[in-house]
């Protein structure tokens, strides 16, 4: 004898003071909890499940509503979004990596739920988009940070009015994949270049790449940082280290300060770089890109022309090149 299915409950959902039934995953909003709308709803959703049929949604059946909720597709909401995130997610101007990022996440959405209503998204769907990134090879972290990016979708979209909050809240509850629990695969952690690497790789730089290389072993810096150094920029009133402040980090938008301490081996390598004008880039491979080839061309492997350069007690080496720049 066959066990009659278990009815669904009619429920609250806290966040939207809406009644609520699930069933097989999806959440299905009934109007205000309490009201005959509600419970007439209710009662539709289910004489559908117990019978077999398709499940309609509530809206279908209420035409008489004197204010229906205007609704837009799922396909509208990611047009939008793609449309905000340029604006929000932008350094100086420039969209920054991560508006690329959450095109490609949304890619993983299947054509056949997009063309659904925003509304019928539920937990399931987002379940099913996860492991569809599992099947394309994406590494488990990489998937974890995707689903976290269409979430923030749903939770901008709610924010604005565009969807009820409840389906934001209901997709909060898919948790990270965690390391061995899951068939997505796993990637070894970056680790820093050997240091015999670099040293093997030096001598086959220009002279201004190498002092860059050297100067971002030596104070911990980040390759743009190199890149953005002016004189101006240094505060060197210490004569025990020297204190880079960079016009643009990481981490400014969070409105947090970047500080880079150069001690004696960096000063050493940027010092023959900082006799250009205040405002200029210490650094300027570009225009020197073809000049150490040409100074090298009559010396002896791995020397380098440098010129002698006196200031009252100190005498410097200075690469040639680094006053062609």
């Amino acid at each position: 004898m066959s066990k009659s299915p278990k009815v669904p409950k009619y429920s609250l959902h806290k966040g939207t003071g809406q009644a609520v039934v699930r069933i097989k995953g999806r959440a299905i909003y009934l109007g205000p909890h309490g009201s005959p709308k509600s419970n007439a709803a209710y009662a539709q959703v289910i004489a559908d499940f117990l019978t077999g049929r398709e499940i309609r949604s509530p809206r279908s059946v209420m035409p008489d509503d004197p204010e229906p909720r205007k609704t837009i597709t799922l396909e509208q909401l990611i047009t939008r979004y793609q449309k905000f995130t340029p604006t929000y997610y932008a350094k100086h101007g420039k969209p920054t990596s991560e508006v690329a990022s959450i095109n490609c996440a949304l890619n993983f959405l299947p054509m056949a739920i997009v063309a659904m209503s925003d509304c019928e998204f539920t937990l399931e769907d987002l379940t099913a988009t996860r492991q569809r990134m599992i099947d394309a090879g994406l590494c488990r972290y990489s998937v974890n940070k995707y689903i976290l990016r269409i979430k923030k979708m749903f939770s901008w979209a709610a924010g604005v009015g565009m969807i009820p909050p409840g389906i934001s809240n209901d997709l909060k509850a898919l948790t990270n994949l965690q390391p061995g629990r899951t068939t997505a695969r796993e990637t070894e952690p970056i680790r820093p270049i050997d240091d015999s690497i670099v040293e093997q790789t030096l001598p086959e730089m220009t002279t201004v790449v190498a002092a860059m290389v050297q100067l971002q072993r030596a104070a911990g810096m980040r390759p743009d940082e190199v890149c953005m150094l002016r004189p101006c920029d240094l505060d060197r009133s210490s004569a025990e280290y020297w204190v880079f402040n960079p016009m643009r980090h990481k981490t400014e938008h969070h409105n947090k300060t970047r500080r880079v301490y150069i001690g004696s081996l960096g000063q050493d390598i940027l010092r023959p770089y900082l006799l250009r004008p205040e405002e200029e880039y210490c650094f300027r491979p570009d225009r020197a890109s073809a000049t150490p080839r040409a100074l090298r061309r009559d010396l002896p492997p791995g020397k380098v022309p440098v010129f002698r350069l006196v200031l009252g007690k100190h005498v410097w080496r200075v690469p040639l090149q680094a006053f062609c720049t």
